[in-house]
């Protein structure tokens, strides 16, 4: 996660779109990670929230309070939780989980899940 950064926009970035050089900056992050945090003000631009497709002028100052990247994404299987396998073969398992457990994280760091 990248948490506390500052762009200066350069004049060849000027006139690009803020999810762009957001995304040139940082690689490790995807389209949708980005508009994520836009959309949860943790980047700004000049301190003012703004939206994704903001046209930068030389100068602006992108602030970005937290990025999540796609390595954040990784599900980390828990070892913690005693399951009981029910069946199992080379294409399926079947699992007894707790009661309103999911199996699957639905946002990215959720880790009360089965995964």
């Amino acid at each position: 996660m990248i948490t506390d950064c500052r762009i200066r926009v350069g004049a060849e970035q000027a006139g690009k779109r803020a999810d762009l050089v957001v995304a040139d900056t940082f690689p490790g992050s995807s389209r949708s990670l980005i508009r994520m945090a836009f959309a949860n003000d943790w980047i700004r631009v000049n301190g003012r929230r703004c939206a994704p497709s903001h046209s930068l002028a030389a100068g602006d100052v992108i602030e970005v309070e937290r990025l999540y990247e796609v390595s954040d994404r990784r599900i980390i299987p828990r070892k913690d939780l005693p399951l009981q396998v029910l069946y199992e073969d080379d294409w399926l398992i079947a699992v007894d989980k707790p009661a309103g457990w999911p199996v699957h994280p639905v946002r990215v760091g959720e880790s009360h899940t089965l995964a």
